[in-house]
């Protein structure tokens, strides 16, 4: 029987030594039937090169770069990945993987017995894994998320938590952190691609959302764990570093679209936490985000 392929769709934008630690723990996995797309944007710190270099190293044609010059965001970026794959007409299924990750040997293999023991009786959406932090091996980043049934807010199940296995039994979540999400190519011809408007941050949340709406689940596969350095892939750590107000600017303004999208009865949730978010940064004397802040508040969108 043919073992199925699958793709691995990683973006590249100014890691290459990321990218690289992360090819390096593909190329190990047990799993042969593979393929990785690298998408990289604007060749920032010679990425191109050092890349190149490492497949030219590695002389393995499984592995290719795919050179982007204009940086149009997350999404944009994963679907030129996920076109040129579709266009070989040979994947069954599809890895978005963040470059700022390092997977386990089992980790392919084990998504799809996940996939394979689950799909028999369930629609299956989006495959997230158990995702822990690349720095402290024994903390959980996630184990998938759910929406908080009180706010809507995406949370993320046992992060920060020691792991110990009490989140193995999960299966099925809301949403799945877009440093990786595994799932089948059938599923895109019900939900597209994903949604480049929100240029970064949400993308995936928002991807999630169709899969669920569509009549899929999306479930969790614990078995299959990645190391995920959180920020390196996008050169923020979330919201704790007091510059980058750029990406910043993104988080806020998408937050505000998932809930008019999705949300509208709990809009005003969304509102109170970028309010509690100004008035923190008033308190600090941090104006440039505060006044951001003030202004995705006042802004409409479309």
């Amino acid at each position: 029987m043919r073992m199925p392929k699958v793709y691995i769709v990683l973006v590249n934008y100014g890691t290459p030594g990321d990218t690289i630690e992360c090819l390096d723990s593909i190329l190990q996995n047990n799993h042969k039937e593979f393929q990785v797309v690298i998408v990289d944007i604007q060749n920032i710190n010679l990425s191109i090169n050092k890349i190149t270099n490492w497949i030219t190293d590695k002389g393995d044609s499984r592995f290719e770069l795919i050179a982007e010059p204009n940086n149009n965001g997350f999404a944009f970026a994963n679907n030129i990945g996920i076109r040129h794959l579709l266009a070989k007409d040979d994947a069954d299924f599809i890895w978005i993987l963040n470059n700022d990750t390092v997977i386990e040997k089992e980790s392919i293999s084990k998504q799809l017995d996940f996939y394979d023991e689950n799909s028999k009786e369930s629609k299956i959406g989006f495959i997230g894994t158990k995702t822990m932090d690349y720095y402290h091996r024994g903390i959980i980043q996630n184990v998938g998320g759910v929406f908080n049934k009180r706010t809507k807010f995406p949370d993320w199940i046992g992060a920060g938590k020691e792991d110990h296995g009490q989140y193995d039994s999960i299966k099925g979540v809301d949403h799945v952190q877009g440093a990786s999400m595994f799932f089948h190519i059938s599923l895109l011809e019900s939900i597209g691609y994903m949604d480049e408007t929100y240029f970064l941050y949400f993308e995936d949340t928002d991807w999630c959302i169709k899969a669920l709406k569509s009549g899929f689940i999306n479930m969790v596969c614990a078995e299959g764990i990645v190391y995920h350095k959180q920020g390196r892939s996008t050169g923020v750590n979330y919201l704790n570093d007091k510059g980058q107000l750029g990406k910043k600017k993104y988080f806020y303004f998408n937050l505000l679209k998932l809930y008019k999208l999705y949300f509208k009865s709990f809009l005003p949730y969304a509102y109170f936490f970028l309010f509690k978010k100004f008035g923190g940064r008033v308190y600090h004397k941090e104006w440039d985000e505060a006044k951001l802040i003030w202004k995705v508040m006042l802004t409409r969108s479309k």
